[in-house]
């Protein structure tokens, strides 16, 4: 101690010193090296230590020539690496994975810790505000810290001393604040598990928007909505939000915020208290509505409806904001019981019914148009209302339903053995209709005598290969009971709507009213569905009634719900059911879709003007409206360009296929309406197969039916000899496209294979029937009557159909061999194999030149009418679309057996073609040059001034784009943006008999990038700048063609393989950085991008060298990547 009051009463001396001599060097030595330097200090007494910086806090900074010589930035970044690594009140290493120091020798106890940080938290702040302010560097390494630190007392004094920055010093620190995003570090601390910590954080971001103007405090909060991230984050530890929680949220809202934390209820609100941040309103009922019920629930739920009354009783203003905001009936309903239970809830009710009142007065006598907001309020309270009646009402038949239990009946040893278990009756359960039953083998006996009595709906588990058989006398349980009990599983908590659970006469079909459709090929059989808003999705797994319920049945409770963004909507078609246009599907950027149907044409029109203007998308060259959506099969047909470009030979055979079955209302959401293909193979028996042989390929100018001569013949004498009345003469009484079908060829899969059993009755059909042998298939369909059927789209690149992989038991056939993997034809020895030939005989020549016949058949004239019964391809008549109005039946029998037809004789593609189909311009059609090289397949060539090879090109060529384009880069980091010409037609001639050099150049499909085009010598060196990508990149790294990305519109490119491990996005009209992203700590090696459109978002996927893949989200309105790691370069480089 002695020594050390010899050096701070030295500092005068020094000073004099310094100041003769201009040592300042020295200056920062001794206080870098010693002053500031912890590892001297650590192990000396704790009084010895408590005076040092007591000295830095006090003395020290009051002296302007020392203060003169004091780098502040790497001053405040020692001083919290001090407090990190030196001064940790507990261990860092646990939690924060940080290393300490100062463990060699003997450390001071945690009270003197304690006193030694205040006075290092004292001397930081004063630090940081001598002078112009607080710095964004200095700020940054406080949030650093508290970013990485995850122990509570290590936090608790750095935050408070934050929060006392904020507060007393706004003027600089909310702007700083604001540019080192730190509400980022707010929601960390959020989400800590001391509730001091999170209410500190809540009051520091209370001092940012108290200090914040209007557009600051919507650029932070809105964008990503983090008021309901808020919510979420305080109640990660809390199973109710608190007094003091709530009493922090008041002062938010109000901007009226103090240091000290309120543990008791504080004072009531002034006459001029406004709601300065009203989106707390929100977050306060949704975190009360979210809380487990106890006293100090209802105490804080009673001040803050007290607050909100005397708040909007005072101030108009404050009256006219909640009713300015979105739904504030929902949360504000939600607040009551429309059941009152005790004297505590009816007084809730009548505080909410007050508000009510005073605000609809409000709206009605003082605001233009407030008679809207009683008609708003009166759907939604109705809303409220009805369903808390319709809980009631299903609790009372739960009640029933447990008088009736199989555990009051059974035995309970046999109980005990098998037990039942369900899912009904949970006010607290996840929400919606569930097709799901246990997986055992006992529950799979009672499903097969339940299943001829209630409809099974298709995601009931059935285990593989099982047989069902009749159970004894000892274990026979009342037939009654069962199917309640069955039904509670299938049925849990799912709303009663106008249609009931299951419509009668369809066994195989489960409605679900209020429940999100299947969003994928694999999901769920055809069914009305909507999608249900609700926020109630999880369950209490400490409630003991949850214990008890057999894990097999909750696993089927997953994504009963669906919620998508109407920013991730790429698409949107009309579409029929039951041969009705009351349906609509929506295509996701995820690559799925949803199917709802609805009641009325109507009622889809008016759905489609309410989703945003994305039209059928981009790919098919139809504008993008509301109105593109409505078009009839038939118009998008003739609206598209895919046809052209199907002869120009731009797009496969596969690809032109699913266009017409999209266009045509062929969907993977409705396995009526499947996707058809054809079959173009007929030899499933040599050991070779040459696909330049025509005898191998199908005659597609014929429908399946006509392939073989006699059966043709036996089809056409019965459409001439038919003769019963009301049924139109047809040739084939199945389609070649049903449900039955499709699950046939994909029964080796799920989950369609559970659909098939529930289509069975919970068996696997007899072993001949099931789709066993490819050979064998083909021959069915060339001899059978009844089986005239083509194929699906995963023939052609799905081999996974092929293989049994979960070794279901499909049972043996009449000639003994066991049903297994498909029989595959010789020449192909695995399925990858047979799905690769298969494809390449689709795309082959033989097939482009009669495909255009076999889609007359299908799509085209050919399909209905004279020329289908010269074509011999008429079926049942009510497989064609127009056929029959569901809406003109009223007998409601008759329009269910008129259903079940429609269902089961499979629904023909909408017509889109009243003409033959043209041909594709393939190789066969340019004779007699046919076999002769093509030198006009090569119509361009562009030759750029730099002899550098092109690594990476980008074709953005959508018509839709303002400037299509195709963005070329070389290896030498050299970039073009050249135009593209969208009114280019290739042509068919060879060069020779072209009319001229000039007209040939007028139909170039590209042009040169005009700033490359300009450059002469090196005279231009400006331009060839606004072309060059720079030489920053990594000589470690070869740069290739995933090393670069476009967005969609070109205006920006996004390349990697920097040697500062980022990725960075220049702008091709300036080649200019405007942003640089970090978050690898290798260097960036490959970037992808995520499909788009014009208007919309996507994402951006990076990988490194140190094998690591990140997600970045591009923002198509700030057109910007958004994320933890960039650096915004407002000015370029």
């Amino acid at each position: 101690m002695p020594k050390l009051n010899r050096l701070v009463a030295g500092q005068t001396k020094f000073k004099v010193k310094v100041k003769l001599f201009c040592f300042s060097f020295l200056t920062w030595q001794l206080l870098d090296h010693v002053l500031f330097n912890p590892s001297l200090w650590i192990y000396t007494p704790a009084t010895v230590q408590a005076r040092l910086y007591a000295y830095l806090a006090t003395e020290f900074l009051s002296d302007t020539q020392i203060y003169s010589n004091v780098r502040r930035v790497s001053t405040v970044l020692q001083t919290v690496h001090t407090l990190k690594f030196y001064y940790w009140v507990v261990n860092p290493r646990a939690k924060s994975g940080i290393t300490p120091k100062g463990l060699d020798g003997p450390r001071p106890a945690q009270k003197d810790i304690l006193a030694i940080r205040a006075y290092i938290l004292l001397f930081l702040k004063q630090l940081i505000m001598i002078g112009n302010g607080a710095k964004d560097d200095e700020l940054q390494s406080i949030l650093n810290y508290l970013m990485t630190m995850h122990e509570d007392e290590n936090l608790h004094d750095v935050l408070q001393m934050l929060i006392s920055l904020m507060s007393e010093h706004p003027s600089s620190m909310v702007p700083a604040f604001d540019v080192k995003h730190g509400v980022r570090t707010i929601f960390k601390l959020l989400a800590a598990e001391s509730q001091l910590i999170r209410l500190q954080a809540l009051k520091l971001l209370g001092f940012f928007l108290s200090r914040s103007t209007h557009k600051r405090k919507y650029d932070v909060m809105s964008p990503h909505n983090l008021y309901t991230l808020l919510a979420e984050r305080l109640l990660l530890y809390e199973e109710s939000v608190s007094l003091p929680t709530y009493n922090v949220l008041y002062e938010i809202m109000t901007e009226h915020i103090s240091q000290q934390i309120l543990y008791a209820k504080h004072p009531e609100p002034e006459s001029h208290y406004r709601l300065e941040n009203p989106m707390i309103l929100k977050v306060v009922a949704t975190l009360i509505r979210q809380s487990k019920q106890s006293e100090q629930l209802i105490e804080v739920k009673k001040l803050f409806l007290s607050d909100m009354t005397l708040l909007c009783n005072n101030n108009r203003e404050n009256r006219r904001t909640v009713l300015q905001m979105s739904v504030w009936q929902e949360w504000l309903i939600a607040m009551a019981y429309i059941h009152p239970k005790n004297s505590e809830e009816q007084k809730l009710s009548d505080m909410v019914y007050s508000l009510f009142r005073m605000l609809l007065h409000h709206a009605i006598k003082y605001e233009y148009g407030g008679w809207r907001v009683w008609v708003d309020t009166l759907a939604i309270v109705h809303s409220k209302v009805s369903y808390e009646e319709f809980k009631l009402q299903f609790a009372q038949m739960y009640e029933h339903y447990e008088k009736h239990r199989t555990d009051n009946i059974t035995d309970p040893a046999l109980r005990q053995q098998r037990p039942i278990s369900t899912i009904s009756g949970w006010e607290h359960g996840a929400n919606g209709s569930t097709g799901a039953g246990t997986g055992k083998e006992g529950e799979l006996d009672m499903h097969g005598k339940c299943v001829k009595q209630m409809a099974v709906p298709p995601g009931t588990a059935v285990a593989p290969g099982c047989v069902c058989e009749p159970e004894t006398g000892e274990t026979m349980i009342d037939t009654s009971v069962m199917v309640k009990q069955q039904q509670a599983i299938a049925f849990q908590d799912a709303p009663a709507g106008s249609n009931g659970y299951v419509r009668g006469g369809e066994p195989d079909l489960l409605e679900e009213d209020e429940t999100c459709l299947p969003d994928g090929p694999q999901d769920g059989m055809d069914g009305e569905e909507e999608e249900e808003n609700d926020d109630a999705d999880g369950v209490d797994e400490e409630n003991g009634e949850f214990q008890q319920i057999d894990q097999e049945v909750l696993k089927y409770c997953d994504h009963l719900h669906g919620k998508w963004y109407f920013s991730e909507i790429r698409a949107i078609f009309s579409r029929r059911y039951l041969l009705q246009n009351v349906a609509l599907e929506i295509f996701l950027a995820s690559r799925t879709s949803i199917l709802f149907a609805f009641p009325d044409q109507h009622t889809v029109k008016k759905v489609i003007k309410a989703l945003p203007r994305v039209g059928v998308g981009i790919k098919y060259g139809i504008p993008q409206t509301r109105r593109a959506s409505m078009m009839s099969p038939r118009q998008l047909m003739r609206n598209s360009n895919m046809t052209q470009k199907w002869q120009r030979r731009e797009i496969s055979n596969f690809e032109y296929l699913m266009f017409l079955n999209t266009i045509a209302g062929r969907t993977y959401n409705d396995l009526n309406q499947y996707p058809v293909f054809p079959w173009v193979i007929t030899n499933y028996e040599s050991r070779e197969l040459d696909l330049s042989q025509p005898s191998n390929y199908r005659d597609l100018s014929k429908p399946i039916g006509a392939l073989n001569p006699s059966r043709r013949e036996y089809f056409e004498e019965r459409y001439e000899t038919w003769d019963t009345p009301g049924i139109p003469p047809f040739h084939y009484g199945t389609h070649y496209s049903t449900a039955a079908f499709v699950l046939n060829w994909l029964i080796r899969i799920e989950p369609f294979t559970t659909m098939f059993l529930a289509l069975q009755g919970g068996k696997f059909d007899h072993p001949d029937r099931l789709f066993s042998s490819v050979a064998l298939s083909w021959k069915n369909c060339q001899r059978d009557t009844s089986d005239v059927k083509e194929l699906i789209p995963e023939w052609y690149f799905l081999p996974e159909m092929f293989y049994n992989a979960s070794d279901y038991r499909l049972g043996q056939r009449d000639d003994g061999s066991t049903v297994g993997d498909v029989e595959l034809p010789p020449w192909a020895k695995t399925p990858e194999e047979f799905v690769r030939i298969n494809r390449m005989a689709l795309e082959s020549e033989f097939v482009s030149c009669q495909l255009h016949q076999w889609i007359d058949l299908i799509f085209g004239y050919k399909q209905r009418g004279p020329e289908a019964m010269r074509a011999t391809n008429v079926f049942y008549y009510l497989t064609y679309e127009g056929s029959v109005d569901l809406d003109t039946i009223g007998d409601p029998v008759t329009r269910d057996a008129i259903e079940n037809q429609i269902r089961n004789f499979g629904q023909t593609p909408s017509l889109l073609l009243m003409e033959p189909h043209p041909p594709r311009s393939s190789a066969m059609h340019l004779s007699p040059m046919m076999f002769n090289t093509m030198p006009d397949d090569v119509c361009m060539s562009l030759k750029f001034h730099l002899n550098s090879p092109i690594i990476h090109i980008s074709a953005n060529t959508y018509p839709q784009l303002p400037l299509p384009s195709v963005v070329t880069v070389t290896a030498g980091h050299q970039f073009a943006v050249n135009r593209w010409n969208c009114q280019y037609t290739a042509s068919i001639q060879s060069p020779s008999y072209a009319e001229s050099t000039q007209n040939l150049n007028a139909n170039l499909p590209l042009t040169m990038d005009p700033l490359l085009s300009q450059i002469n010598g090196h005279n231009n060196s400006n331009q060839q700048n606004r072309r060059h990508l720079g030489d920053n990149f990594s000589q470690k790294l070869q740069i290739k063609s995933n090393c670069y990305v476009t967005t969609v519109d070109s205006r920006f490119l996004i390349a990697c393989g920097f040697w500062d491990n980022s990725f960075r996005v220049f702008s091709t009209e300036t080649a200019k950085i405007v942003q640089i992203i970090f978050g690898h700590f290798g260097v960036v090696t490959c970037l992808s991008r995520s499909e788009c459109n014009i208007t919309s978002d996507c994402y951006i996927a990076s990988g490194s060298a140190d094998c690591t893949i990140l997600l970045w989200h591009w923002n198509a309105r700030t057109q910007s990547i958004v994320g933890e790691g960039e650096v915004r370069l407002r000015h370029g480089s």
